[in-house]
Formats: C-alpha cells, structure tokens, sequence
C-alpha cells in the first residue's frame, strides 16, 4: 500500500471554499485581537480573549473553541441562548475579537472546514492523516446499512447485559464502549482476550447480546469466543471493516465501518474512526431505545 498517495485523488476532488479573512474592530474595557491568517491564528485569538476577557466572553469563546461545527448551524440569538449571554453581548465579543459582527465571525469559522488540511500545516504526514481519518468516516456512511443497525439495537435494547469483546486495538474499542454503557446506565461487560470470556461464561444468560469488534473480521481470537457466545444462546453483533468477513456471515447483526490503514511491510496499521463511529451509534441510539436521555454538549 503506498501510504504517500493514498487517498490523493479524493483530496484533490473536494471543493475549497475560499473564504478572505478580514475585519477589524474594538470594544472598549477589552483586549482587542487580530484574526488575520489561518484558521490556527483564529484558535489562538479565541485563547487569547478567553485569557483576557469578561466573563460572559470566556464563555463565548469557550463554545465557540468546543464547538466550532455546531456554531455554523447557529443564529445569534441561538449562541447567544447556548452561551447563557445576550445578543448584545455576542455583538460586543465579535468586535473584542476583531471581527465586523456574527456573520463575519461565522465567515472565519468555516474557514478550518474548508481550507486543506495541507494549508493548515504544510506537512504531508498530518494531511494524509486528516484525509485517511475523514475518508473513513466518510465510507461508513456512505455505507451505513440501517437496517441492519436497527436489527442490532433491537438486540441492544432488550439485552440485560451487552457483553462487548475484542482483542489488541480492537479491544480498546470495546473497553471504551463498555465503559461508555456505565456512563449511561446501561450494564456491560467487556473481554479483551477468549480467556477472560471462558472464565466468566458462567455469568452469561440467553438474555445478554455478545458485541464483537473486529477490523478484520476474522482469526482464531476471534471464531472462538463468538462460537462459544452463540453456543450459550448468545445473539452476535458484529462491527467489522471486512464486509465479506466470517464475522459479517456469522453475526445476527453486523455493522460495516470505512476500511482504511497503512502498512509497514505485511502489518497492518489500522484507521479506526469508522468503527468508532459505529459503536458510538450504537450506545447512543440503544440508550435512546430503553428511555435514558442524553443531552448533547
């Protein structure tokens, strides 16, 4: 696999918005900053007024920082509501940043979505990263079986116990999604290795839903505890990049992420945003499913 130009042709296929950075302005009591440049410069100027501002403006540019996508789909009234602060108050912040009002702070905002990654860092490596990370995310929902996913939080919803497994990266993945079941309420398990299934298949009921994570989809790690899950009545939920994979063909449910990665000779270093994104849907929407309310931030 050619790490350097993977990905290069749809990189050179996005649109770039060319949006011109400008607008000066002051307010009185409040250090005024320039956002002039990149869209790294606006970030600092953010820092810079959150460092030496009013209250209400640490809280303006703290979302503003936390949330610079959302902020696009905002009127100010709504930032102005979400930010706990007013409209006078988000006109007085634009001009202590130096900006001719909320339109031209939305202008400078979209600026990191579409400028190119290479133009924010001159740096191959953190360009080709961005665009790998962004394809994959891109496919799995290009991709997304809803269908499938809805038969998958159906088995989620009804299960006592979701029993989440995978091994090396793949169970990184899986810890994170048990650990965010707890956060939500939602009982979990996770296995890391056949070994620590075996030991505690005893606690297991019919009831529970075995959720493998797999980029590959296959692998002896893998066939031996989703084998001995569906012995013990266990429904599988699979999320895999290996649409062909034996765990798409074995699981009763299975949901298909991105497959992108590089490689060092035979080994495989994997992109893992698809698969992510996949779980993170999962927990959510299963929690939607049983009546546990989230809030987005």
């Amino acid at each position: 696999m050619d790490t350097k130009y993977q990905c290069k042709a749809e990189m050179e296929q996005n649109d770039k918005l060319g949006v011109k950075i400008g607008g000066m302005g002051s307010a009185a009591g409040e250090r005024k900053v320039s956002v002039q440049g990149h869209a790294p410069e606006l970030v600092k100027s953010l820092e810079e007024l959150y460092k030496h501002s009013s209250r209400s403006n640490k809280r303006i540019a703290k979302w503003l920082l936390d949330n610079p996508g959302s902020a696009l789909e905002l009127s100010l009234d709504e930032l102005a509501a979400v930010t706990g602060s007013s409209r006078s108050t988000v006109v007085r912040f634009c001009k202590a940043l130096g900006v001719e009002g909320f339109r031209e702070l939305k202008r400078q905002l979209v600026r990191p979505l579409a400028q190119d990654t290479r133009s924010l860092a001159n740096d191959e490596v953190v360009e080709f990263a961005f665009e790998l990370t962004h394809a994959a995310v891109r496919e799995t929902l290009l991709n997304f079986d809803y269908a499938e996913f809805a038969k998958a939080v159906e088995l989620c919803a009804a299960a006592q116990y979701l029993l989440w497994f995978g091994s090396t990266e793949s169970g990184w993945l899986a810890q994170c999604a048990s650990h965010k079941c707890g956060l939500l309420g939602i009982k979990s398990r996770v296995f890391v290795d056949y070994g620590s299934f075996m030991a505690q298949s005893t606690l297991v009921s019919p009831e529970d839903v075995f959720i493998a994570v797999s980029w590959g989809g296959d692998g002896e790690h893998l066939r031996r505890p989703v084998l001995m899950a569906k012995e013990l009545g266990l429904p599988i939920v699979g999320i895999t990049a290996e649409r062909f994979s034996w765990l798409a063909d074995t699981a009763t449910a299975c949901l298909v992420a991105g497959n992108k990665c590089v490689s060092k000779e035979n080994r495989l270093v994997t992109i893992r945003a698809g698969q992510e994104v996949l779980m993170n849907l999962l927990v959510l929407k299963t929690a939607r499913a049983r009546g546990i309310e989230w809030q987005r931030r």
